[in-house]
C-alpha cells in the first residue's frame, strides 16, 4: 500500500499543477492537513518536506507554507548546440551575468588533466553569477586556456555566453561539448553564493569544450538552484551530421 505521506504529497502537487493553489498561495496548516487526511502532523511534515526539496513549495518561519514560483526551464536537444542563454531566449526569458572574477590562476590538478596541460600551468578562471531578468538562478566557474582567455574583452564578460566568447577567440566553432550532470546539496559557501539555504538541492553540469582539432580548450561547471531551474533533454540523431560518438553538440 502506498504510504500516506506520498498520497498527501501527490494530492498537493496535483492541486498546484491544476491551479487550485496558485503561485504564492498559502497552504493549509499542518494541523489542518492532518485533520483532512486523518493522520499526524509528522506524516504531513514528511510530505511537505519532499515538496520543499523539489522546489514546489517554500516554508517561511512564522508565516506558513506557500506555493513557490514555477522554476525556469530550458529544453536541450543534443542534435544542436545552444548556449544556456539561447535556450532561455527561446522561452522569452533574458539571461544575464554578474561577473565575480576573471584572471590567471594555477591550474587545479583535475582541470590540468582535463585540459591536457602540465600541473602548475597557468589558466584563466572565469566566475559569474547567472540571472534571469533579476532573479539569481545559478553560477558558472570556467577554466580557459590563456591564449584564448586573453582575447575575451571586458564587455563580453558581462554580456556574452562562454560559447560565444570562445568561438570569437577561436574564430571558429567549437567541435564537442562533453557534459556530466549531477545533483548535490549546497554547502555553506555555495548556499551563500546562490542565496539559498545550506543543504538545498543543487544541479551541477560539469563540462569540457573542444575545438575542431579535438583540443580541449575549456573545462568547468554550471551550477543551478534546483528550486529555480530545470532542464529537459531531447536525444536524437541529426541526420545531416555524422555521429561523433560523444554527447556533444548540446548546451551548457
Amino acid at each position: 500500500m502506498k504510504p500516506l505521506y506520498l498520497t498527501i504529497e501527490d494530492h498537493l502537487r496535483a492541486e498546484i499543477a491544476r491551479g487550485g493553489l496558485g503561485k504564492g498561495a498559502l497552504l493549509p496548516s499542518e494541523q489542518e492537513l492532518a485533520s483532512r487526511y486523518a493522520t499526524t502532523r509528522n506524516t504531513v511534515r514528511q510530505a511537505l518536506a519532499r515538496l520543499v526539496f523539489e522546489g514546489a513549495i517554500v516554508r517561511e518561519k512564522g508565516r506558513g507554507t506557500f506555493v513557490a514560483a514555477p522554476a525556469h526551464q530550458s529544453e536541450i536537444d543534443t542534435r544542436t548546440r545552444k548556449s544556456f542563454e539561447e535556450q532561455m531566449a527561446e522561452h522569452g526569458e533574458q539571461a544575464r551575468f554578474r561577473l565575480l572574477s576573471f584572471g590567471p590562476i594555477t591550474a587545479p590538478n583535475l582541470v590540468a588533466g582535463q585540459l591536457d596541460v602540465r600541473r602548475g600551468a597557468t589558466l584563466f578562471e572565469l566566475r559569474r553569477l547567472r540571472l534571469i531578468e533579476d532573479e539569481l538562478i545559478g553560477a558558472e566557474c570556467r577554466y580557459v586556456l590563456p591564449e584564448l582567455a586573453r582575447r575575451f574583452d571586458q564587455e563580453s564578460l558581462h554580456t556574452k555566453s562562454t560559447i560565444a566568447m570562445l568561438e570569437e577567440a577561436l574564430d571558429d566553432v567549437l567541435s564537442d561539448l562533453e557534459i556530466t550532470v549531477s545533483a548535490v546539496v549546497a554547502d555553506r559557501e555555495m548556499a551563500s553564493l546562490l542565496e539559498c539555504r545550506h543543504g538545498s538541492p543543487i544541479l551541477v553540469r560539469d563540462h569540457v569544450f573542444r575545438d575542431r582539432s579535438d583540443r580541449p580548450v575549456l573545462s568547468g561547471k554550471s551550477i543551478f538552484r534546483a528550486d529555480r531551474y530545470r532542464f529537459t533533454y531531447h536525444l536524437g540523431q541529426d541526420r545531416a551530421q555524422p555521429s561523433t560518438g560523444r554527447l556533444g553538440r548540446t548546451s551548457t
